[in-house]
């Protein structure tokens, strides 16, 4: 079974973000153990049971639970189109439902005053992300070089490595011109002695912001 697991994590390698393969990792050979101390140990023999009961034994998050369960799921069925199991057993398993948070969003009047209290150098973070709506990992590991002001796009790599293209807006265009004016770093976005700004930068200052202006925390999503 633990060789059955490394192929599907050599063949999830290609597909997937590394964080993701490594959950993987974890949940799937966690999964495994628990079948040999039931006594099973061949997956062809794993049925829903065995998958409730892994699941059930777990003192976990709604949300963790899912995750475990979509590793299995998605494990189970790389299994089935290699033709090593008749079928997935998860599909007989009852979904981990998860309950969502109703989404919280800026209105325009908050966006305007984010804009006329922030410094040069985060109001063209907040421009950006409101923007293109970038991650803040993919707004901090863009280069200079993946920026087009002829057709204000962006190149952005996002997980597992694809990348898209972005539009950012002509008022953004104006402000990112006059920010990188005299740059010398390759990193798009610097802090003040021109190193790379990183995701837990962006955090604070958004959070700052938030909590100096609006008089409550907000996040960049």
């Amino acid at each position: 079974m633990d060789e059955l697991v490394k192929g599907f994590l050599s063949y999830l390698t290609v597909r997937k973000a590394s964080n993701t393969v490594k959950s993987y990792r974890t949940d799937l050979f966690q999964f495994v153990r628990y079948l040999q101390a039931n006594g099973i140990f061949s997956l062809s023999e794993a049925n829903s049971g065995h998958i409730d009961g892994f699941i059930t034994s777990l003192n976990l998050s709604r949300t963790s639970l899912s995750r475990k369960l979509a590793a299995i799921s998605s494990f189970f069925r790389y299994l089935k189109r290699q033709k090593l199991i008749l079928s997935n057993p998860v599909d007989d398993v009852e979904p981990i439902k998860i309950r969502r948070k109703k989404p919280d969003f800026l209105s325009l009047d908050e966006i305007r005053l984010l804009r006329h209290h922030s410094s040069k150098e985060s109001l063209i973070v907040i421009e950006f992300l409101l923007s293109t709506g970038i991650r803040v990992s993919e707004l901090c590991s863009l280069n200079l070089r993946d920026i087009s002001f002829e057709k204000r796009e962006a190149t952005v790599t996002g997980k597992g490595n694809k990348q898209r293209t972005v539009i950012f807006s002509k008022n953004c265009s104006m402000l990112l011109r006059e920010y990188v004016s005299g740059s010398k770093s390759e990193a798009l976005f610097t802090n003040k002695k021109g190193r790379r700004i990183t995701p837990n930068m962006v955090y604070y200052r958004i959070r700052r912001l938030g909590e100096s202006v609006l008089r409550r925390r907000i996040h960049p999503h």
